[in-house]
């Protein structure tokens, strides 16, 4: 495997856990305490592994810069190439400090403190844009628009990241003493979907005008064609938001065992889907915009 292509799976692990840490532990944090103990339970192990993918791949985004910039994997042996890359460019002192986080993550899961961990989680999402092509510049504007591409990627964590305990909530709401909590939840979900998908929409749209300069995407050119094909899978999410509230659960109190059945369904997809968009952020993030 290529340095190039070692960091586009880097950032997909990282964002891939990041996100299931900020979205499925930051919705069971708030779902209600009724619902805490199955919601933790299900979920314990899969923010396990995501604390353990993320912090792994935050500290190896140095060595892969470094492989990168440098002359292959045998500069990612050399201790002042890497000490050069991580304080002396913009992407490796982003990456260091998110290094940080991540430990620091760690060490709040490692002590029962779940609160903290999501909230670093959220904060190494939000430094995420200080790495990318909004961080060359540096005024007031530039500024501006790395705190519009935070809330980008924070609003699309917590919403595919939410996606898991949504599809826990479906199956409790199958006990009768969950169900009227479960369904308080997944109205929850709803309204914050909705407002995580607004937020997506509108800071995605500034984003590609800030980075790109117009609304058009020209195919030949890799980012651009990469960033449209990534618009296209958030399409396609959306459609599947607007199917599951608007033509699925109204069948809920007619044909509950269809519906639980198609809202899972739906939010498998949209879990898949939302994979595929991180993998291709991944991969134009570390392209030529024009």
């Amino acid at each position: 495997m290529t340095p190039h292509a070692a960091l586009i799976v880097e950032r997909m692990a990282r964002d891939a856990g990041l996100s299931l840490i900020w979205g499925a532990g930051g919705f069971a944090l708030i779902a209600g305490e009724e619902l805490q103990k199955p919601l933790v339970a299900v979920l314990r192990r899969p923010i396990q592994i995501a604390v353990t993918l993320a912090t792994t791949s935050a500290l190896a985004t140095i060595p892969f810069e470094t492989a990168e910039f440098g002359l292959g994997w045998q500069a990612a042996l050399q201790p002042e190439l890497l000490w050069s890359v991580a304080s002396q460019t913009h992407a490796g002192i982003s990456a260091t400090a998110q290094a940080v986080i991540c430990i620091a993550m760690v060490g709040a899961f490692a002590t029962g403190r779940e609160k903290l961990g999501v909230g670093l989680a959220g904060l190494a999402l939000a430094e995420v844009p200080t790495t990318g092509h909004l961080a060359e510049g540096l005024d007031l504007a530039g500024i501006a628009h790395i705190g519009i591409a935070a809330v980008h990627i924070l609003s699309a964590a917590a919403w595919v990241g939410a996606l898991l305990p949504f599809i826990a909530l479906v199956h409790l709401s199958r006990s009768p003493q969950l169900r009227t909590a479960a369904i308080s939840a997944m109205r929850l979900f709803s309204r914050g979907g909705h407002v995580a998908v607004g937020l997506v929409l509108l800071t995605g749209i500034v984003n590609i005008w800030v980075i790109v300069g117009h609304l058009q995407f020209e195919w030949h050119v890799t980012y651009q064609r990469y960033l449209l094909l990534k618009v296209a899978v958030v399409g396609a999410m959306c459609a599947i938001a607007v199917v599951d509230r608007y033509v699925i659960v109204p069948r809920c109190p007619t044909d509950p065992r269809f519906a639980r059945r198609a809202l899972m369904a739906g939010a498998a997809c949209e879990i898949a889907l939302g994979l595929c968009a991180f993998a291709l952020v991944a991969t134009f993030g570390l392209e030529d915009p024009s």
